[in-house]
């Protein structure tokens, strides 16, 4: 990592309009010793840069920080984050896979419509009951987003059996909402399920590579995600990656409303599950 760029030098540079001749000193010395100060004392800087610890103290404040052991804290964890990226480096093995992964979410910033995921957001909220339908590996991300959904109090079933799929399309309510997930939009039970609920005047949204599919001509909105296949890598990158990250993007949209419900109702699980948790003087019996 470049110096300018250094997470603790851009606070320090934030406020420097605000410091005395002893807050630039000490800042001098921490831009001249960046990588040491995990191994520095309070003592030491104050005594290496001639102030008093309460002067250090205040600096530490001034750029957010509760004093210098929370600095130190702070800048120990940018050393061990730029080792690991070091590491990374090294190896052409993690540097391709990290250069696709970084690829895929430069995609999503040209891709993503930021209304039609609030379209989204709205429709689950005022859904009666959400069905999120995938075949194959979409199935499992199916059924990840309707386990995490649930946990924050939405009514909803993960389908990816094509009876069930066709069962539930065809009693479905004006009401309930189906997300379905076909990266091709070509999957032939994805098309016939959403020709069904276009039929029908059913809430329905499609997850997919390609904005013109057969799926799309029938879907009330479709939601992009990059190909595996656009990524110019002879590496082998999972399919669920693209779609998993587009659904993190779609529960981070759902929990930036100021109501708090959602996460009242997570907790609630969380206390639950945690409660249910054997005890480890249980698991030695």
């Amino acid at each position: 990592m470049r110096n300018e760029f250094h997470p603790l030098l851009t606070r320090i540079s934030s406020v420097e309009n605000q410091f005395t001749e002893i807050d630039r000193e000490i800042a001098k010395f921490i831009q001249a010793h960046l990588e040491d100060i995990p191994n520095y004392t309070a003592n030491d800087i104050a005594a290496k840069t001639y102030v008093s610890k309460a002067s250090l103290t205040r600096f530490c404040k001034k750029i957010g920080f509760d004093g210098f052991k929370e600095l130190k804290y702070f800048s120990a964890t940018i050393v061990e984050n730029e080792t690991k990226m070091a590491l990374f480096q090294s190896n052409s093995y993690f540097q391709s896979i990290y250069d696709q992964y970084l690829h895929i979410i430069n995609n999503y910033q040209l891709m993503l419509n930021d209304q039609v995921i609030k379209n989204v957001v709205d429709a689950m909220k005022n859904a009666d009951l959400i069905y999120i339908i995938g075949i194959g590996n979409s199935g499992f991300v199916a059924m990840d987003f309707a386990n995490r959904l649930f946990r924050f109090g939405f009514k909803c079933f993960a389908l990816n059996d094509e009876s069930f799929i066709k069962m539930h399309a065809s009693v479905a309510k004006s009401n309930d909402l189906f997300i379905l997930i076909s990266a091709s939009g070509e999957t032939p039970i994805i098309v016939e399920t959403l020709k069904v609920l276009h039929n029908s005047g059913i809430h329905n949204l499609l997850i997919s590579n390609y904005s013109i599919s057969s799926a799309s001509k029938y879907a009330q909105h479709t939601i992009l995600f990059p190909s595996k296949y656009a990524q110019q890598s002879n590496f082998f990158i999972s399919d669920l990656i693209a779609p998993t990250l587009l659904l993190d993007i779609t529960i981070a949209y759902l929990l930036s409303d100021a109501s708090t419900q959602y996460l009242k109702t997570y907790q609630k699980t969380l206390d639950l599950v945690e409660y249910y948790e054997p005890s480890s003087d249980q698991e030695e019996h």
